[in-house]
């Protein structure tokens, strides 16, 4: 199968963090005096006696001024132990330019353009039906158009918009998302780091009324959680949609596969991440985006996410992986699903010496500190865990819950456990029963399309998870330790 050529160019030198603040990310504690856990995947960082008095004035959101500071913050923030901030944006109106794909969408593209003023605008008409609707608005606005007779789907419509694009900056907005130029502005604050080739707010649903609005707000496939996050594979979030997303012009060539009408915006922040870029998500900007309009259309969304799977794969290989993590930990996840919590939980428990070994140098215990590393995360990511088997291996579990009483219980127990575990983390008013009810739909259409798309491209690595042995123990004087045992996309 052939894909796409990029050729992406290569970030600066890494250097390290100027005239910005930090905000310590809440996974973040000190282990013992001198060394720092926390982020996704889990990290070490050892410090020195100054590096600790560097640590609490960070901490403190003193600005980073001495090239001391700098450095340390460039080791935080790349680890996702703390996120940078900036108070003024070096970009300005004149710096940026958004694209707006749209086929059909007048009135909420009437509606995206006043509220992007003064901002610099090229529309994309992607095939519409009515081509004088579209046209009116964007002259109305004073926006560029840009017409396609031949649908182009949403990512060559992207491109198309970006090649007409002369600012530092390109955003590309979906026409019905609700995001205003400031909102922009504030986002283009964190390309303040030459080494950010891109950024995403946070998106969430309407505060409707009715039911699919309700939970669309509080679980929209496209919010990304609350909170701030490098964006890379195996990590708090592993990628970001692209119906809002600011990108540096000079990557913008060709950035979104045009074979790709679902997930073009996953690979096309994989390949910037691939190619050395960092990618941030900054939910402190939040856009709105609607819910689909019908149930059916809901599930159909949630159903093609599914199968992009295969092709996301197929480029990306083990960084879309479902789940990862030691064999110790995939097996312990494994047999807990299948209805052996008690052998899952020893066979979690078998990666222990490992983490010990590997926290000899750093902390006085380790083999109780690895203990209750170990239980700790596993408890934390529980819910996590139990959402990716259900949404990548629910015809297994079900068929092994037709043969076993046991692996029925275990069935009923991670359905349980994946839905409350979403909801207790959800900003939500629906009762814990329908959210159940909605994220189980939810994942099991998520489901039903990945394994409709590996069975179409008769690929299985959709489905691999990643098995990922430990390295040697780290040895003194590096700054990264242990990393977590699960993640997905």
């Amino acid at each position: 199968m052939a894909f796409m050529a990029r050729s992406i160019p290569a970030p600066p030198p890494l250097q390290g963090l100027h005239q910005c603040t930090l905000d310590i990310d809440v996974s973040t504690r000190l282990l013992t005096d001198h060394v720092l856990i926390g982020g996704t995947p889990l990290r070490l960082l050892r410090m020195s006696p100054q590096g600790r008095e560097v640590f609490d004035d960070l901490s403190s959101k003193f600005t980073v001024a001495t090239s001391s500071e700098a450095a340390l913050a460039r080791q935080l923030t790349n680890a996702g132990l703390a996120h940078p901030s900036w108070e003024t944006s070096p970009f300005s109106l004149s710096d940026v330019t958004v694209v707006i794909p749209v086929r059909d969408r007048a009135r909420e593209l009437d509606r995206l353009l006043s509220l992007l003023a003064p901002l610099s605008v090229i529309v994309v008409d992607d095939a519409s039906s009515d081509k004088g609707a579209i046209a009116d608005v964007v002259v109305a606005h004073g926006a560029e158009l840009l017409r396609s007779d031949e649908p182009l789907g949403p990512g060559a419509a992207r491109n198309l918009g970006a090649r007409f694009a002369h600012s530092a900056l390109v955003c590309f907005i979906d026409s019905d998302v609700t995001i205003t130029s400031d909102d922009v502005m504030t986002l283009s604050k964190q390309l303040t780091d030459p080494h950010v080739g891109a950024v995403a707010p946070r998106l969430r649903g309407p505060a409707g009324t009715s039911l699919r609005d309700r939970f669309e707000h509080a679980a929209s496939p496209l919010d990304m959680g609350p909170r701030s996050a490098l964006v890379r594979p195996a990590s708090l979030v592993s990628y970001v949609p692209s119906a809002t997303l600011i990108v540096r012009r000079e990557l913008c060539d060709e950035l979104f596969d045009p074979d790709l009408h679902v997930g073009e915006d996953v690979d096309a922040v994989l390949s910037l991440s691939a190619a050395g870029w960092l990618v941030r998500y900054d939910p402190r900007v939040v856009a709105r985006h609607p819910a689909r309009s019908s149930w059916r259309a809901w599930w159909s969304q949630r159903h093609a996410y599914g199968r992009s799977a295969a092709s996301l794969s197929a480029r990306h290989g083990e960084a879309v992986a479902p789940l990862r993590g030691s064999p110790w930990s995939l097996l312990g996840w494994l047999c807990a699903a299948l209805g052996w919590p008690m052998l899952g939980l020893g066979l979690l428990l078998g990666g222990v010496p490992g983490l010990s070994e590997r926290l000899e140098d750093l902390v006085e215990q380790p083999e109780r500190e690895a203990l209750a590393l170990t239980l700790r995360q596993s408890l934390a990511g529980a819910p996590l865990i139990a959402r990716q088997l259900l949404r990548s291996y629910a015809p297994a579990l079900l068929l092994a819950s037709l043969i076993s009483r046991r692996s029925r219980r275990a069935f009923v127990a991670t359905l349980v456990l994946a839905g409350l575990g979403r909801w207790r983390t959800s900003d939500t008013r629906l009762d814990p029963f329908r959210f159940l009810m909605l994220s189980s739909a939810d994942d099991l259409a998520y489901c039903s399309g990945l394994w409709r798309g590996t069975w179409d491209a008769k690929q299985p690595g959709a489905l691999r998870p990643r098995v990922v042995r430990s390295g040697r123990r780290t040895p003194k004087g590096t700054t990264q330790g242990p990393k977590g045992r699960s993640g997905g996309n």
